[in-house]
């Protein structure tokens, strides 16, 4: 599976989607693109940096799947994720959305029994457990400008980063980061 939407009144936001699998055993990869609107609108090559909120949900996106990745490791707890990744996001003025969770990967079972959900809520909670050696996760950070409450109008970007537990001293492969301006 491939997606790719672009969202030109959003300051051009373009959103892909990838997974495959080999054997059931599944790999996703998402990423969203921020083009400055000066690029979409000209011919010009050099476009100014992002910046502003637009900025700082990137950011924040990005320090919050960094924070993810440190914490989402054999014998650490899965109640351990939310309140860091909150805090992270809180840091840069932006908000986790609503709803999202990340989920725990087996062969041909894509979001499995284990999960985080990244902001718990009266309506919204998960099970604890702990994080083990070989389990496989999908990391989807969901960050807002706003309150974080998605709005059913508005196609909100997830970042996806599949995650394995090799053991405790592994140091995580590299992920693609993106943000939600809900």
């Amino acid at each position: 599976m491939c997606e790719v939407i672009c969202l030109p009144d959003v300051l051009a936001d373009c959103y892909s989607d990838l997974g495959v699998h080999i054997d059931g055993f599944i790999a996703t990869a998402a990423h969203t693109l921020q083009v400055p609107e000066s690029s979409v609108n000209s011919s010009e090559q050099q476009a100014a940096p992002i910046t502003g909120k637009a900025a700082d949900v990137v950011a924040a996106a990005q320090s919050a799947l960094e924070a993810a990745l440190r914490l989402v490791r054999p014998g650490k707890h899965i109640s351990d994720v939310p309140d860091v990744l909150r805090k992270v996001v809180e840091a840069y003025g932006c908000n986790l959305v609503e709803g999202v969770m990340s989920h725990q990967m087996k062969q041909f079972v894509i979001d499995a029994n284990k999960c985080v959900l990244n902001r718990p809520s009266p309506e919204h909670k998960v099970e604890d457990g702990e994080f083990e050696e070989n389990e496989v996760y999908a990391i989807d950070i969901v960050v807002s400008t706003g309150e974080g409450k998605p709005k059913v109008s508005f196609l909100a970007d997830a970042s996806s980063f599949i995650l394995l537990l090799l053991s405790s001293t592994h140091d995580g492969p590299f992920a693609s980061v993106n943000a939600a301006d809900c």
